[in-house]
């Protein structure tokens, strides 16, 4: 059940939209979010992103809050005009047991590893995507700015790093048109997006889903919803609140 939980919560965080206007220009923005069940309108977890420059690059920070006490840290440093990462870290904790991800981008490979405890990595190596290309959390604001290009719908690269797998998956994008949304951080007009992957072993841990994207750029994101699975409850995840400085 756990398991299930923390994939619903991540995958539907994943799906997150973002913000029309480049985020990253700000020195700090935080964005508050929270996962909640359509159908009982229970809150199930939330997460907060943070975003920081250091010198020419930006930090982007998530921290979610997910159902039984499971918790999940991404830090990002990425170049803050092509959204390319440098290094990404995640953390990830349950029942008192923390295990590590990382990966460094170099210009023809990806580098891996996964620390479960104190002993030695386990390392794993693929060969750098073509782009487009984009990796949880960093896909939200990769979206924006292909709204803003004009270029929403479409293919692109996903980099996903699990226990059992590190891979680069084909993604495609559908745009579903213009709708008006209401959360507890205000109303908006949205582009609506329908991101799926071409591949069934992506989709088991990142359903299609639809999300809603702030077209105005006022705040990065609205709402999304989908669900972790065929048989899952259906989960709304949304925008709670928003501030720079």
């Amino acid at each position: 059940m756990r398991l299930v939980l923390a994939i619903m919560i991540a995958s539907l965080l994943l799906a997150l939209p973002a913000v029309a206007s480049d985020p990253f220009s700000m020195r700090i923005e935080t964005y508050r979010v929270r996962a909640v069940s359509i159908e009982g309108g229970q809150v199930s977890g939330g997460a907060s992103f943070d975003i920081r420059r250091k010198g020419d690059r930006a930090v982007l920070i998530e921290d979610r809050d997910m159902a039984e006490g499971i918790r999940q840290v991404f830090t990002v440093e990425l170049n803050p005009d092509t959204l390319i990462p440098y290094s990404w870290k995640k953390e990830h904790t349950e029942d008192g047991k923390t295990t590590r991800y990382e990966i460094d981008f170099f210009k023809d490979h990806l580098e891996a590893r996964i620390f479960h405890g104190e002993g030695k990595p386990k390392v794993k190596t693929v060969a750098r995507p073509g782009t487009p290309f984009s990796i949880e959390p960093l896909m939200k604001f990769f979206l924006a700015k292909r709204i803003e290009s004009g270029k929403a719908a479409g293919k692109f690269q996903m980099v996903v790093l699990t226990d059992s797998f590190f891979k680069a998956f084909e993604v495609k994008a559908l745009d579903l048109g213009v709708e008006r949304i209401t959360v507890p951080a205000g109303t908006f007009q949205c582009r609506k997006l329908k991101v799926k992957s071409l591949s069934s072993v992506l989709n088991a841990l990142m359903p299609p889903g639809d999300m809603y994207f702030d077209l105005e750029g006022t705040h990065p994101f609205v709402m999304g919803t989908g669900k972790a699975h065929r048989l899952a409850p259906e989960m709304r995840t949304e925008l709670v609140s928003y501030e720079a400085k």
